[in-house]
């Protein structure tokens, strides 16, 4: 059972649904652009948990952090 990942307002995240369409096209057809493109999504992602989860951020949140890997976790699992 896949997690649907949804913001604080109730809506999908763009992101992560443009990486997960970017990487079964990648998994269709391997070549450099489409790696790129799921490759950039995934850094995208992972940069903005970060982001909010480090204290000199101006948007630092650490419970918006807290939430990010607790959803990720439930998903691995």
């Amino acid at each position: 059972m896949k997690a649907k990942v949804i913001n604080a307002k109730g809506k999908k995240v763009k992101e992560i649904e443009k990486r997960k369409e970017f990487k079964e096209e990648f998994k269709k057809n391997p070549n450099p652009i489409t790696k790129a493109r799921s490759n950039a999504f995934k850094l995208l992602a992972n940069a903005s948990y970060g982001y909010q989860g480090f204290f000199g951020a101006r948007y630092y949140c650490p419970e918006a952090s807290a939430a990010t890997t607790a959803i990720d976790r439930k998903s691995v699992v």
